[in-house]
């Protein structure tokens, strides 16, 4: 069973840049419920490299939390966070890889995504990755790795 998306955490992702304007705009629009805000301050540090943000713009995206539902968008900004090592995108997009429907399912893919937050401890990718390695679904099937 795959879990869903991984909630909105803009408020943790605040506290690691607590100097930033951007940030301490998006956090107190984010306190006020006024999503559009939110995005408006974090597109800008996304667009910059940022990859908390570009993690929290993606979670926007495919939530539709201030701005339309845009999977293809949110797969944009999760994969630029997954390159930089942002755990909860590469969780993410293992789920959309494993799924399908927005991009094409691609086992393969998901289990690349699942095998990087697995490898970085996060608990839910490590189960996907062994379900994947138990069924044999974009990986060879081996009990023994599914059992790690």
């Amino acid at each position: 069973m795959l879990v869903r998306f991984v909630s909105l955490a803009v408020l943790a992702m605040i506290a690691a840049h607590p100097a930033h304007a951007g940030w301490k705009k998006a956090n107190a629009a984010y306190k006020r419920g006024d999503f559009a805000t939110v995005l408006e301050n974090l597109v800008p540090l996304a667009e910059g490299g940022d990859a908390n943000a570009q993690y929290n713009v993606g979670v926007m995206y495919a939530q539709g939390n201030g701005v339309g539902r845009d999977d293809f968008l949110a797969m944009h900004w999760f994969r630029k966070a997954a390159l930089q090592e942002r755990v909860g995108a590469q969780l993410n997009l293992g789920i959309v890889y494993s799924r399908g429907g927005t991009v094409p399912q691609n086992d393969a893919e998901a289990a690349v995504w699942f095998g990087k937050a697995a490898a970085a401890g996060h608990p839910a990718a490590q189960f996907n990755f062994g379900v994947m390695h138990e069924t044999g679904k974009g990986v060879p099937q081996d009990g023994s790795e599914a059992a790690i």
